[in-house]
């Protein structure tokens, strides 16, 4: 979860109404993920997890992808093949959308 600042009073807001008492248990993992902060800004680092929370959700994760035989040797990304696509040959046999 990536929870910009703007959000965070609203956030912060929704769990007291819908699950009261869950709030800070739910604060204090995403601030294990994110070096004790809430946000971290930084680009690159901001949609990435720290620690060994995020390492077990990051294993989960690949375990996940092996299981459903899905190709993550590509720098994490999903392998897909867009080999087979082809505009279509003529303008005019493009489907409109509506």
């Amino acid at each position: 979860l990536r929870l910009s600042l703007e959000m965070k009073e609203l956030f912060a807001q929704r769990f007291d109404t819908h699950v009261p008492g869950k709030k800070d248990y739910v604060f204090s993992h995403l601030k294990q993920n994110r070096g004790r902060e809430l946000n971290d800004s930084t680009f690159g680092a901001r949609m990435t997890g720290l620690g060994p929370l995020a390492q077990l959700l990051s294993k989960r994760y690949q375990r996940a992808c092996g299981e459903l035989k899905i190709d993550t040797a590509r720098t994490g990304e999903l392998g897909l093949d867009c080999g087979r696509f082809q505009p279509p040959p003529n303008a005019s046999d493009q489907m409109a959308l509506f």
